[in-house]
């Protein structure tokens, strides 16, 4: 939820395409909590209308989402994130 969130607030800050990227173990975009137990699961909301942000919206500020992903190592000297995987992520700021 935080992730989508603060995707929101630095795109309104001006967040440059390709300066953030979301990692999440989940399968899904971030999403509200609160509704996903009240509405969601009980039928009156949809998937989509639990979103914090449309997929299109990521796509259109640049923001890369890498889902279904575990991380495995934070290499803090070189700046190099390691899923698990084998994917290799590297960044300026973690």
């Amino acid at each position: 939820m935080v992730a989508g969130y603060a995707a929101k607030e630095l795109a309104s800050r001006g967040l440059g395409s390709g300066e953030l990227r979301i990692i999440s173990a989940d399968d899904a975009l971030p999403y509200e909590r609160p509704p996903l137990s009240k509405g969601f699961l009980s039928g009156k909301d949809t998937e989509e209308g639990i979103l914090i942000n449309k997929p299109e919206w990521y796509e259109k500020q640049g923001i890369d989402i890498n889902l279904q992903t575990i991380i495995d190592e934070i290499d803090l000297t070189k700046k190099r994130i390691h899923a698990d995987s084998g994917e290799v992520v590297e960044y300026e700021t973690c």
